[in-house]
């Protein structure tokens, strides 16, 4: 192949008497080098020699496609998986694992540049003239010189346009894990191809700045989004499901295979479906979020009475405080609430039941260092715990000094537990809100609420 250049007689004759006399381009810091061998007929490197792609021309980076488009087009895209999703599928997967996996799956990685890694390679290429006397030769030997830069994320993100243009955009060939630079020489001028391999650098970091707010405002929506749509046709497939049952007739089922295989994602490792049963789903009541919430409240203002009357509680038990609650949620339970009550494998601080089913369930205990913690939460998850609860919380009571130490120690002990599955934002300094794996079923989410509270000590001045 034969480049064209547009040069001055004078400039030629001066790059012709220098390209004899300079040695090759030694790589920067940072680079490897690596020579490839003077082609004079073949300069593609022919079928499979892997020098085909350098050899292609370089393309402008951030052009093609338009990013709010692309970025709509791939929320249209997840919102239609989850509408064709299998129905019983769809219903016997827990929540947190499906969004786990539509994260895992339409979230964009914004592409991160490493230069310490950067490689250069240069190669003799004969460059056409234009604009050249007749009596010069129409092409001069030069030196082509390709600086590759690896990259992790999404390569799609060099071909697309951010909202806010930036004029002259750099020119690169798009690898699925590197950014190939090109720049062609007959002067071997080191100090100029610096330049341009950094400005370029700098031009294309400054897009990826640009795009980098859309890339996050983008992921940040996929929780929400999803969430939602999954709801809205959870829903649904239960209301068609009470429909159809009205009827009294016996209801059919498709038997399809178990579990579906996510395409492949471009550098991402292999996202698959989460597994689940394809049997008819059958809805379990639990309590609803507003009812658990009224719980969490009654517990919260019993816990102010008990700050506030330093002299009964001062030498009170723990079950003595456990107590204290009872009484208060029997006032709006009507005796569904009980202490120290068999459940699953072991005696419940405090379980609330409506008919035969407990709504909500709870584990007071005195802080005793974060090792006290992790283990009531075990204890709350391995022994009190079954399969069909939903809704949980620990109280912590905390007769110590210094009670924002121990808030702060809160969290971490909370999330050494393996089933913890993400934290959730409350607007409170003293709880702290997970979801957490059921331990018998990974399909089953539970509900925790962590609540501390400062009971009154002997020595504290009234």
């Amino acid at each position: 192949m034969i480049r064209v250049l547009f040069l001055p007689l004078a400039l030629v004759a001066y790059a012709v008497r220098r390209i004899t006399r300079r040695p090759p381009l030694p790589p920067g810091p940072g680079m490897r080098e690596i020579v490839e061998p003077f082609m004079p007929t073949t300069f593609g490197g022919g079928a499979g020699s892997g020098l085909d792609d350098l050899f292609g021309p370089p393309q402008p980076l951030f052009s093609r496609e338009d990013f709010p488009s692309v970025l709509q087009a791939r929320a249209d895209d997840m919102l239609t998986e989850i509408r064709r999703y299998r129905a019983d599928e769809l219903l016997n997967t827990g929540a947190e694992r499906l969004l786990s996996y539509f994260y895992d799956k339409y979230a964009i990685d914004l592409p991160v540049l490493y230069e310490e890694n950067s490689s250069i390679r240069h190669y003799e290429e004969f460059f056409e003239l234009k604009g050249n006397p007749s009596k010069q030769p129409d092409a001069l030997l030069g030196t082509s010189y390709q600086i590759t830069v690896p990259f992790t994320g999404d390569a799609r993100i060099f071909n697309s346009r951010p909202s806010e243009n930036i004029s002259h955009p750099p020119t690169a060939r798009i690898r699925t894990e590197a950014l190939i630079f090109s720049y062609d020489q007959i002067n071997h001028d080191s100090t100029a191809l610096a330049i341009s391999y950094k400005q370029d650098i700098a031009k294309v970091k400054q897009y990826l700045d640009r795009l980098a707010e859309e890339v996050d405002g983008f992921n940040s929506q996929i929780y929400p989004q999803s969430s939602a749509e999954i709801q809205t046709r959870r829903t649904k497939l239960l209301d068609d499901q009470g429909v159809a049952a009205s009827l009294g007739i016996h209801l059919e089922r498709t038997d399809l295979p178990a579990t579906y295989a996510a395409p492949q994602i471009q550098r991402k490792p292999r996202v698959t479906r989460p597994k689940a049963s394809t049997n008819l789903y059958v809805a379990e009541p639990e309590l609803e979020i507003a009812e658990y919430e009224h719980i969490l409240e009654v517990i919260e203002a019993t816990s102010l009475v008990i700050e506030r009357n330093p002299t009964t509680f001062a030498v009170s038990t723990e079950p003595q405080i456990r107590d204290h609650f009872l009484v208060q949620l029997n006032g709006h339970y009507r005796g569904q609430a009980t202490g120290e009550t068999f459940n699953s494998c072991g005696k419940s601080d405090i379980l609330i039941r409506s008919g035969d089913k407990n709504i909500f369930i709870a584990e007071v205990k005195f802080w005793d260092g974060a090792n006290s913690i992790t283990a009531a939460l075990m204890q709350l998850l391995t022994r009190y715990t079954t399969w069909r609860d939903s809704k949980i919380a620990l109280i912590v009571l905390n007769r110590r000094r210094d009670f924002s130490a121990v808030l702060s120690q809160v969290p971490s002990a909370i999330e050494t537990c393996e089933n913890v599955i993400r934290r959730l934002e409350l607007p409170s300094t003293t709880n702290f809100r997970y979801f957490l794996r059921h331990p018998d079923d990974p399909d089953k989410q539970l509900l925790l609420t962590v609540m501390c509270f400062e009971v009154p000590r002997r020595d504290k001045p009234h």
